[in-house]
């Protein structure tokens, strides 16, 4: 592909000025960026009202100072909230930090905290059955930091209230029990000094991961036998596999928690030295919830926020940041399809930011924790650190983010304040690195640089976050851009239309445009049209009947990029029918309904097709036809069917195909599958 001159100063000026940027599809840059959204949110954090959310999160995003851990766990003592204070030591002992404020205020907390027997009292079930006789309150599986109130403990001389290895009988005690209304162990409570413990409900996929989690913290201080109690609750875990992701027993509803569920296996398999079983079920599981299908995919309430339930839209912050950090942090273990995915997510049309800012969770500035209850400064942080996560698109490399995982909707044990900092009047983000390329875009303009080993690293930005200017103190220069992606051809009656991805980086400077190369045979494309800053191309020099073959390349500054993939098209008069089908739910019992919603669109246009005559066929899993049915598309181009699935069907993957046809077209057909268990 041939090169291109530089642009002069004053030309790059402009151009950087102008860039619009998508890496999913033509998409104006936003009028605010990132940087500037999360400035301001950052500014909507009371930082003096403390505690641990606050405290690490201010270290990290508001230039705070380790002191924080000291105002976060006085102001927990001062308020009695011993369980957070202890969780604020936990942070500080993490990060390195001591001091003698939180050497006494853990002493405080340690002797204050009520206990069932040897576990910490952190919840209040008597309306679940615990008997509140001997003691008020009881142990909940959320707050599995407190486990690490034994070790601290032990400086203090007080293992005699905390005594760890009395504490993990007991749990194991009831966990072997098994508690009430639990399938496998699992439990949502427990209340040893009254022999009581409880399942909130077996289906739930996460309780039994967080069950798995408390036995992971007493193996991580060293209890013997911890860890084979940990392998048990996995064992548990599987109950819930229904063959394509982790759901609620005995429904296909998929609920909110994947994110954080994702990160206590990832923290187990750590542990287990990275030999579990099953471990590709976790990133199946996230791909199904998450990736698969973009925002349309069923963990997604909209854009950039987590959905409660399929069955329960209500919007969840906590969970929000489950998701996307464990993206982050497991990015290397996707396929390739998923890291496109995850990538689009944040990059888009819709990104995943510009949804979080547009969602029923943001009150004016700030956040609620989950839609329905009130603004809250602790859901501010969250939504604060979900946007800076926001600014940061895995490409080759990734966020090393710590696998830890240690409450419910922790997302502060894996975030080290000497590892993250976001410094908005500074210009300039510290993170952890897995080597590779990043993109940032927190600017207007998106742009990437290749990390050549693991590390962590300052990242020095331009003041319009529109281009990197140094890392760890050296400069970086502009250099070619990468591949445009996914090129994409639709033909049409003489025509044919381009489209494409923005490349994956920039080379440090904007792009000023993109040429096209054509050519009647593969391999053979020279260099045709050159377009602006655009995505797509519309060629109009073409003959139907005959195949074309194209390939895209893009310019900036610095020089011109690799080519995109081939793609070819044939133009002609005649039109073709786009079939999709889709059906209510992924999993069906015996003598149930499957409602399957047939769309037929023009390939060309994209408009709906009314009047379109349709048939359907259900297969069972052997290939024999189960049942057909036909219909006729409304004036929005679907029409639905039902298929009533018989008490003795056979269990397996069933196969649905669709076939539409009307005069004017050639015909369509699209197909889908479902599962009778």
């Amino acid at each position: 592909m041939r090169g291109k001159a530089s642009v002069s100063i004053v030309s790059l000026v402009i151009i950087l000025a102008v860039s619009l940027l998508s890496s999913a599809s033509i998409a104006s840059a936003p009028s605010v960026t990132l940087a500037d959204t999360l400035n301001s949110v950052i500014n909507n954090v009371d930082w003096s009202s403390a505690d641990s959310w606050t405290s690490t999160w201010g270290i990290i995003l508001a230039n705070q100072g380790l002191s924080a851990f000291d105002s976060a766990i006085s102001q927990d003592i001062s308020r009695g909230d011993y369980g957070d204070a202890l969780y604020v030591t936990r942070l500080a002992d993490l990060n390195g930090y001591a001091s003698a404020t939180i050497s006494a205020s853990t002493e405080t907390a340690l002797q204050q905290m009520s206990m069932c027997g040897s576990l910490p009292i952190n919840s209040n079930a008597h309306s679940y059955g615990d008997p509140d006789v001997l003691n008020q309150g009881c142990f909940m599986v959320y707050s599995r930091f407190l486990v690490w109130g034994y070790e601290y403990a032990e400086q203090f001389g007080l293992t005699g209230k905390w005594d760890k290895n009395k504490a993990f009988a007991d749990f194991a005690r009831m966990f072997d029990k098994p508690p009430v209304g639990s399938s496998a162990g699992e439990m949502l409570w427990c209340d040893p000094q009254e022999n009581w413990a409880k399942s909130y409900s077996s289906r739930y996929y996460d309780e039994h991961a967080e069950t798995l989690s408390v036995f992971l913290q007493f193996a991580e201080l060293g209890v013997t036998g911890a860890m084979t109690y940990a392998d048990k609750a996995w064992d548990g875990v599987q109950s819930h596999w229904n063959g394509q992701y982790y759901g609620y027993t005995g429904t296909s509803t998929v609920e909110c928690e994947m994110g954080n569920f994702a990160q206590v296996i990832a923290e187990y398999r750590q542990q287990k030295d990275g030999n579990i079983a099953n471990w590709d079920r976790v990133i199946q599981d996230l791909n199904y919830k998450l990736l698969a299908n973009g925002w349309s995919s069923p963990g997604w309430a909209c854009p950039g926020v987590i959905v409660h339930a399929q069955t329960n839209p209500q919007t969840r912050l906590w969970e929000t940041v489950g998701a996307m950090t464990a993206l982050q942090e497991l990015f290397p273990y996707l396929t390739s399809s998923m890291k496109t995915s995850f990538d689009n997510l944040l990059m888009g049309s819709t990104r995943a930011w510009q949804g979080l800012m547009s969602s029923n969770l943001n009150s004016g500035g700030q956040f609620i924790g989950e839609s329905g209850s009130q603004p809250s400064n602790d859901a501010t942080v969250c939504a604060a650190a979900i946007l800076f996560l926001d600014g940061i698109v895995p490409v080759t490399g990734s966020l090393a983010i710590p696998v830890r995982e240690e409450n419910y909707g922790d997302h502060r044990t894996s975030f080290l304040a000497s590892e993250f900092q976001f410094d908005y009047n500074g210009h300039k983000i510290r993170i952890p690195v897995n080597a590779g390329q990043l993109t940032f875009i927190y600017g207007s303009t998106p742009v990437s640089y290749n990390f050549q080993t693991n590390g962590v690293y300052d990242v020095q930005f331009s003041s319009d976050w529109n281009q990197i200017m140094s890392v760890n103190g050296q400069p970086v220069t502009a250099s070619a851009p990468s591949a445009p992606q996914n090129l994409k051809t639709t033909a049409g009656d003489a025509q044919v239309t381009l489209s494409w991805s923005a490349p994956l980086s920039d080379g440090g400077s904007a792009i000023t445009s993109y040429d096209v190369y054509k050519g009647s045979a593969s391999g053979a494309e020279t260099l045709y049209a050159t377009t602006g800053n655009v995505l797509a191309y519309t060629d109009i020099a073409v003959a139907n009947g005959q195949t074309y073959y194209y390939k895209v390349t893009a310019v900036n500054s610095a020089g011109e990029s690799e080519p995109s993939n081939e793609a070819s098209a044939t133009p002609s008069s005649v039109k073709t029918l786009g079939v999709a089908v889709g059906t209510d739910k992924a999993t069906h019992s015996k003598w149930s309904s499957v409602s399957m919603m047939v769309t037929v669109k023009d390939t060309v246009t994209g408009n709906p097709v009314q009047g379109t005559s349709v048939k359907v066929t259900v297969y069972y899993p052997s290939g024999s036809v189960a049942w057909t049915g036909s219909g006729r598309t409304g004036s929005s181009g679907t029409v639905r069917f039902n298929y009533r699935v018989g008490w003795n069907a056979p269990k397996g993957t069933y196969k649905v195909v669709a076939t539409a046809s009307y005069t004017g077209y050639q015909p369509g057909t699209g197909q889908t599958t479902f599962n009778i268990g």
